[in-house]
């Protein structure tokens, strides 16, 4: 999962839920490389600061078979929310050459 590198919303960071579970902080212009079993997984990110109580908290279902690496774009948007969207391989390899991990 990335996001890219932009100070939209104040470049406040998300907590990324898989299933559930708390998996990573992405912050701004950063990814995370996190596992899911294969089958269907439902991803979430929340606002990781005190937007939380403002912050929509949009969610995507994935299905992974095993070995498979899918790449999950954040995008902030107006609102106090943010987008998930499934992205290519070749466009997602393109964004990361310019983000961090996030830790």
């Amino acid at each position: 999962i990335f996001r890219g590198d932009s100070f939209f919303q104040g470049g406040i960071p998300y907590l990324v839920k898989i299933n559930g579970k708390e998996s990573a902080i992405l912050r701004n212009g950063g990814y995370s490389v996190v596992g899911v079993v294969p089958g269907t997984s439902t991803i979430e990110i929340r606002a990781a600061n005190w937007m939380q109580a403002l912050f929509r908290n949009p969610t995507i279902s994935v299905t992974t078979a095993a070995n498979e690496r899918i790449f999950v774009r954040a995008t902030p948007e107006l609102g106090n929310t943010a987008s998930l969207s499934l992205v290519p391989a070749e466009f997602a390899t393109l964004q990361l050459q310019s983000l961090s991990e996030s830790q």
